[in-house]
């Protein structure tokens, strides 16, 4: 049956979801826009966008509606849901209309129907049947009747008991519709009252009029109530919006007013020691001049005093005597500031409490202070070192607002681009033997390889031509640094027992016991399960751990503060708090199947923080929460055991994977990303 033109144009133009393109299924009000989306399709949206809500259309954020019930707290669209009602009931009306079933006799299209036989018939077997003897009084209704009847409801036909006689009297007493034959076997005796099948009906007509008129006195009353309660919805609507705002706006006067008074102290220090600091400078210069100065007179004095040439000495005393006596005459006072030192005071452990910042949500009229939700969020300050016990993560999550509108992580495709398994100049190619691990450089031009079985730093272009080589015993792990102490291109690297830092031309500015290094200047001693993060700041190290319950080889860290790792023992990834240094959370677990994994090794994140894992046979790609996104290799990619992996932060990425086979050779596969 085709479907009304009304009907296709209401489905195409106003019932169709934007993301997924098809009929609504509870269909969702974006109240700060109006646009309306799938309650399954808005899910998707908040987990791929950290819990935030952007309309997909018109990219406002909603995502203050959506506190504290979350998505399901969005308002129903009511005018869609009646829009979808209207339709399919316009399909059933028209179906109505529509005959299309065959006659039960020769099976052409059928026009009426027996009530006696049951059965469908079409003009010309409906003639034959009222004019056969045994067939003449059989009832005989119109096709249009026999569908408008609805289908739940028993149809005039035979006597279920016996075929081909119809029912005529109804059983008050076992409230049934029998046959003549059904009173003189199972409906007889006198404690079986009949009466003919038209006065019972007429008896239930008028109940149920009854009962209709009633219906139809009480439907206004539930409208009325239906409305009313729509009314204060609407208005508890409203309410709860305005105080979204006020909370809004009252947490974004607080954190400027801070900062606005971080700033003035700043102000102050800077204003407070730069007078000071101008002198010192100032006095710095000058005496260092007489220094140099002193220097090359006393020089040139020694050897004139000692001189055979009498005559030299008077030229010493004209050229040089009034300097020598204003060098040997200066006062080496040190300048003082005329103001008195100042000092920053602040409770070393102040707790001060949200509530008594920001405000309580409270029943109104209540004259205590106790807030709706009995739990309290306390607020850690301290100066130099800021702590929090609030979930304060969330405000330094990139957004990925840009990158969403052309990547998405359920659709990330990856393919193989280059794969090296030789290094060297033409003359001079080697089997690469062992290799571990990566490391990008600071502007993602070049990676270094830590090629362990060939005792070298191999050095290559993102697009995998060889550019040079040093030559380092057993390199483990590396990882190219650019601080405030060093210049472009520094590298540490480690050889399993020490960290050094060199140059590319294998110069070594120092050398440390410290561990295994990862990216990030993360340092990870896998001998004694302990990993330790290391900052290089000028001539200032700063060394801290953090104890690891499993096998842990390598690791990385994200934009969140957060270090990341893989159990190898334990076949999962865990993460880790980069200040508190407590395990967040952990997933995986041991198998072959997605989100799998056996003895998982080098791990590496990716500009919007998604996590990247090599484990034995597979590199698989996850969100930041741990949820499986894709796998980067494919079978005829012949992976065997990749061991360590880098990635560059622009998209689309570039990802670079050393693989190592049972005998010890290895090679480097590069992948990029297909924008999808």
């Amino acid at each position: 049956m085709a479907e009304s033109s009304v009907g296709k144009e209401l489905d195409d133009q106003f019932l169709q979801c934007p993301i997924c393109i098809e009929r609504f299924s509870n269909p969702k009000l974006l109240p700060k826009c109006g646009h309306i989306v799938c309650l399954t399709c808005l899910n998707g949206i908040v987990s791929q966008n950290y819990g935030r809500l952007k309309c997909p259309i018109c990219r406002v954020d909603n995502s203050s509606f959506i506190r504290g019930k979350g998505v399901d707290g969005l308002p129903d669209s009511f005018t869609t849901n009646a829009l979808i009602e209207f339709v399919e009931n316009k399909k059933k009306e028209e179906a109505s209309h529509f005959s299309g079933e065959p006659c039960g006799i020769c099976g052409r299209s059928s026009v009426a129907y027996c009530t006696v036989c049951d059965q469908l018939q079409c003009q010309e077997c409906q003639n034959r049947h009222i004019k056969k003897m045994v067939t003449k009084n059989h009832t005989m209704v119109p096709i249009e009747e026999y569908h408008s009847t609805p289908k739940d409801l028993p149809r005039p036909a035979n006597c279920s008991h016996h075929s081909g006689h119809q029912v005529q009297m109804y059983c008050e007493t076992c409230q049934v519709a029998v046959c003549m034959e059904c009173i003189l076997s199972e409906h007889q005796g006198g404690h079986h009252k009949h009466v003919s099948l038209k006065t019972a009906a007429e008896k239930k007509r008028e109940k149920l009029a009854d009962l209709v008129s009633s219906m139809n006195k009480k439907l206004p009353e539930l409208q009325v109530a239906s409305d009313t309660m729509g009314c204060i919805r609407e208005d508890l609507i409203r309410e709860r919006s305005a105080l979204y705002k006020r909370v809004s706006a009252r947490t974004s006067a607080i954190l400027q007013e801070v900062k606005q008074y971080e700033q003035s102290l700043l102000q102050q220090i800077q204003d407070h020691y730069t007078g000071h600091l101008n002198a010192l400078e100032k006095a710095i210069t000058r005496f260092d001049d007489m220094v140099k100065q002193g220097d090359k007179i006393t020089t040139i004095a020694t050897e004139l005093l000692w001189s055979d040439i009498d005559s030299l000495v008077f030229y010493l005393e004209k050229q040089h005597l009034s300097q020598l006596q204003e060098i040997v005459s200066q006062k080496t006072a040190i300048p003082t500031s005329t103001k008195k030192p100042i000092e920053f005071h602040s409770e070393p452990t102040h707790d001060l409490k949200l509530t008594d910042v920001i405000g309580t949500v409270r029943v109104k009229g209540s004259q205590s202070a106790q807030p709706v939700s009995s739990e309290e969020k306390t607020f850690r300050f301290q100066v130099g070192r800021f702590q929090t016990q609030t979930a304060v993560s969330s405000l330094f999550t990139k957004s990925s607002d840009e990158s969403s509108l052309t990547y998405s992580n359920s659709r990330r495709k990856f393919q193989r681009t280059v794969v090296i398994d030789k290094f060297g100049k033409l003359s001079e190619r080697r089997a690469l033997q062992k290799p571990r691990g990566l490391s990008l450089t600071n502007d993602d031009s070049h990676f270094y390889v830590a090629a362990m079985g060939n005792d070298r730093i191999l050095k290559y272009t993102l697009g995998g031509s060889y550019k040079s080589q040093m030559h380092i015993r057993s390199p483990f792990d590396v990882a190219a640094i650019k601080t405030l102490s060093s210049i472009d291109g520094n590298i540490l690297l480690t050889d399993g027992t020490s960290l050094h830092r060199c140059n590319d031309a294998g110069e070594t500015y120092f050398s440390e016991d410290y561990g295994q290094t990862s990216e990030r200047h993360l340092v990870s001693d896998a001998k004694q399960h302990r990993t330790v993060v290391f900052w290089d700041l000028g001539s200032s190290r700063q060394k801290q751990e953090i104890d690891f319950e499993g096998d842990a080889r390598f690791l990385t860290a994200n934009s969140l503060n957060q270090i990341i790792t893989a159990d190898s023992s334990a076949c999962k990834v865990m993460v880790y708090d980069g200040d508190s240094k407590q395990i967040l959370y952990s997933f995986g677990s041991k198998g072959q199947g997605d989100g799998q994994f056996e003895n998982p090794l080098g791990v590496a994140t990716d500009a919007d923080d998604n996590i990247f894992v090599c484990s034995k046979g597979r590199v698989q790609l996850f969100t930041n929460g741990g949820r499986f996104i894709c796998r980067l290799d494919k079978p005829s990619d012949q992976l065997v055991h990749p061991v360590s992996i880098c990635v560059t932060k622009r998209r689309p990425c570039k990802v670079i994977v050393t693989d190592e086979d049972e005998a010890g050779g290895g090679k480097i596969v590069i992948y990029k990303e297909i924008p999808a």
